[in-house]
């Protein structure tokens, strides 16, 4: 699974949300659960049981795209609320600058404590052995 830049730069809670939502479709896969149609768009109520099973909360059900399970239950944030806290720090230091989000070709340009720098090409995902500044040539720290 790839984390992208623009999910990272949406917080802590949302990447979780997201890696969950994710493991949701990996383990309905694995027990053999048909989760969703229309390419992958439409989340059912298959998919809806499992990523609940997983601590995600249901939030409405389209005709477009099923049900949306993007927001962690309460009982998972409370679960989680010490590694959020962790990710949140880490994701504090190196954030998306706003405007660069919106533009998938232009280049990735990062923040950190020091001032901002440019990181080259855009990139789908930071590397796993995180992303030196630049300027201070201070590295990333590992994430929770």
């Amino acid at each position: 699974m790839f984390i992208t830049d623009e999910v990272l730069a949406r917080g802590a809670r949302e990447t979780l949300a997201v890696v969950l939502h994710e493991a949701a479709h990996t383990v309905a896969d694995h027990r053999g659960i048909t989760d969703t149609s229309s390419h992958g768009r439409y989340h059912n109520g298959r998919f809806r049981r499992v990523a609940e099973e997983l601590g995600l909360q249901a939030e409405a059900r389209n005709s477009s795209n099923g049900w949306s399970l993007k927001k962690l239950a309460p009982e998972t944030e409370t679960r989680y609320t010490r590694p959020v806290a962790r990710l949140a720090a880490v994701l504090g230091d190196y954030t998306l600058i706003a405007s660069t989000a919106r533009d998938p070709t232009a280049p990735m340009v990062l923040k950190c404590d020091c001032g901002i720098f440019h990181r080259g090409a855009r990139r789908r995902a930071l590397p796993a052995r995180g992303v030196v500044c630049s300027t201070c040539r201070t590295a990333s720290r590992a994430a929770a």
